[in-house]
């Protein structure tokens, strides 16, 4: 496997090169494509299902296609870029075939640089129109206001990663977005979200305060805290407004830490007319801005509930036992559903690495409040320590799959074995975890109280992963 000319290999050809070599064991196979990725060898997306298909053996390959694109007079402001397009930018460059097209569309997405239109279209939000378009921005002021100001650079690639995450958002009418801005709805609410680089400032202006504005404005602000990550600082402000017109802004925090010491009042500065300050009621500031305690995710909660689930499924156990995955993934769905959890399963259009089902993520639990991604649910069915299923799960769900920095994520694993199997499989399960991850704590005397579920946690760095295993006995 040694570069030469070549710049890629098929996950195909890479398994039968393993296998000429005496390489047959699948996990021994995952293991060496790790091992030559840390070495710089190849570069892999396994944790990707669909940029797994192809290993990378010349970098240059994938950084050259990607600024064939992104600097690519063929897109235009409308920042589309089409399969006919693809074969244009690529043609007569015999090192690109059509093939690999959805590939790097794929890994524009995956690296948040563009997000898909359709099955064949893809939107690059850094090659949108600069123009802003023309609009009454006093229009979307009448109801809530926000502004994040920069203390440093504002990069240009917030306000688009920014689109990409909220693409779900965006409005389906009239104007979207350009390059440094964009429409969005929810519910009965319109916004609109600028950035202006000079100022470095990022403005958000929302339609009304109803109920629907205040859950687009915390999913707004928590995109964006997502977005800037830990290296990005930046403060948050909430409008002061008199007559309904914004006249200035003021530190959230400020204002919370003057709330907190007794201040019932503050006078600021204002930008409007002869007047120069104006004495503001702190409450009135902050209402409508505040991410009220209710809006919190109960993760102790979830994994009750999802225990208790467990257990009350075992009692099916027998007729569980032949389910496929995906019959026993929505069982689990609809107890959510019933015990009203705002909980979606994933897209299964999405290969695994056997091709067998779907790859995607078996459930994603939001926020009822918010509509914000708070835990991702990972399930897989298990019959032995079979090591190459269990790390691929639980690295997908730890590197992959949990985008938005959840706290805790949970794994299910759906054990189909004999009953005097059960026992001997959870402290097999268990030492994989000690041995080869950052330790596991049996949680299951706590938690489950029955022999049919037993349950654990491994720990991320700050975030927590808990496993429920649960016994489907034929």
């Amino acid at each position: 496997m040694s570069g030469g000319k070549q710049d890629f290999i098929e996950n195909d050809d890479y398994e039968t090169l393993c296998q000429n070599n005496g390489i047959d064991n699948e996990q021994l196979q995952d293991t060496l494509l790790t091992i030559l990725n840390q070495i710089g060898t190849i570069v892999t997306y396994k944790d990707n299902d669909r940029l797994s298909v192809m290993q990378i053996i010349n970098p240059l390959w994938v950084t050259n296609g990607v600024y064939k694109i992104i600097r690519s007079p063929l897109v235009t402001s409308s920042a589309l870029l089409t399969q006919a397009q693809f074969k244009q930018i690529f043609s007569g460059d015999s090192k690109y075939k059509t093939r690999h097209y959805n590939w790097l569309k794929d890994l524009l997405n995956q690296f948040e640089l563009s997000f898909s239109i359709d099955d064949a279209s893809i939107l690059i939000p850094s090659k949108l129109n600069p123009n802003q378009p023309d609009f009454a921005l006093a229009d979307f002021q009448t109801g809530l206001n926000f502004r994040y100001r920069y203390h440093n650079l504002l990069k240009k690639s917030v306000i688009s990663q920014f689109i990409v995450k909220m693409k779900d958002y965006i409005a389906k009418q009239g104007d979207k977005y350009w390059q440094r801005g964009v429409f969005l709805h929810h519910g009965d609410c319109q916004a609109v979200v600028i950035s202006d680089e000079e100022k470095k400032t990022i403005v958000i202006a929302i339609n009304n305060t109803g109920r629907a504005a205040k859950e687009l404005l915390t999913i707004i602000r928590h995109t964006l805290r997502v977005v800037n990550g830990e290296n990005l600082i930046c403060d948050e402000q909430v409008p002061l407004l008199l007559d309904t017109q914004v006249v200035g802004y003021e530190d959230y925090d400020h204002l919370v830490e003057c709330e907190a010491q007794g201040d019932e009042h503050i006078r600021l500065k204002i930008a409007t007319g002869k007047q120069k300050s104006h004495r503001f009621a702190i409450k009135d500031l902050l209402d409508g801005y505040r991410i009220k305690d209710d809006t919190r995710f109960d993760y102790d909660k979830l994994t009750k509930d999802l225990i208790a689930i467990s257990q009350i499924e075992t009692e099916s156990g027998h007729a569980i036992s032949g389910e496929t995955e995906d019959l026993t993934n929505d069982r689990y769905r609809n107890a959510l559903l019933y015990k009203e959890y705002n909980v979606a399963d994933q897209s299964r259009g999405g290969k695994s690495k056997s091709g067998n089902r779907a790859g995607e993520r078996d459930f994603v639990v939001r926020n009822s409040q918010t509509g914000v991604a708070e835990s991702v649910i990972e399930a897989f069915i298990l019959k032995g320590l079979n090591t190459t299923v269990i790390n691929g799960h639980y690295n997908k769900l730890v590197d992959s799959y949990d985008t938005t920095g959840n706290r805790r994520n949970f794994i299910l694993v759906y054990v189909k074995t004999t009953t005097n199997k059960f026992a001997e499989l959870w402290q097999q399960y268990q030492k994989h975890f000690v041995t080869h991850f950052d330790g596991f704590d049996d949680t299951s005397d706590k938690n489950s109280g029955k022999e049919k579920v037993k349950t654990g946690i491994t720990t991320n760095g700050n975030k927590e992963v808990f496993h429920i295993f649960v016994h489907f006995a034929g």
